[in-house]
């Protein structure tokens, strides 16, 4: 399984340097310094609800030996002021360490919209992330992956849909 998130990854990445003039070579390092602004923590309150997101820039080595700046995230979904689901505890962890919950990676044609993974520990899938900044808002979609489930995973999505997040 942790294979396949690999490549799915992978994927993200390789979808998100598609629209450059030539794919990367072995070997290759890609920064980005356009996923600052994505950088920090983001809350979300609605009621008793609360989603709080940590988002990090780290340099990370994908399949092919090719490095690229990518943001790495954790989040805490509390219902009813009771966590749902967590892996802010992990915050000072790597990308290498497997504990994030949330990679994406930018494209040079929109500086302000990243896509990536998000991983529903709740529903024990793998979702679509699409995340949008304007200045201290941060717009926050979720939604299925494409492809076919080899395991019943549930509908839907242990958070809301969509949420607009406010950097703290």
């Amino acid at each position: 399984m942790k294979k396949i998130v690999g490549f799915l990854y992978f994927l993200v990445m390789i979808n998100s340097v598609s629209n450059a003039q030539e794919l990367p070579r072995s070997g290759s390092n890609l920064t980005n310094n356009n996923l600052d602004k994505f950088v920090g923590t983001w809350m979300w309150t609605n009621g008793k609800d609360t989603v709080t997101m940590l988002l990090k820039k780290e340099n990370i080595l994908f399949p092919g030996n090719i490095r690229t700046d990518a943001i790495v995230g954790f989040h805490l979904y509390k219902k009813d002021k009771k966590a749902v689901s967590s892996s802010l505890e992990f915050k000072n962890t790597n990308y290498s360490d497997k504990r994030s919950t949330i990679l994406a990676t930018g494209t040079p044609s929109n500086l302000n919209t990243i896509n990536g993974i998000f991983n529903d520990l709740k529903k024990d899938k793998s979702v679509n992330i699409h995340l949008t900044v304007n200045q201290n808002v941060l717009q926050a979609n979720f939604s299925n992956r494409e492809g076919i489930r080899t395991k019943k995973q549930g509908d839907g999505f242990s958070l809301p849909e969509a949420i607009n997040f406010t950097r703290q």
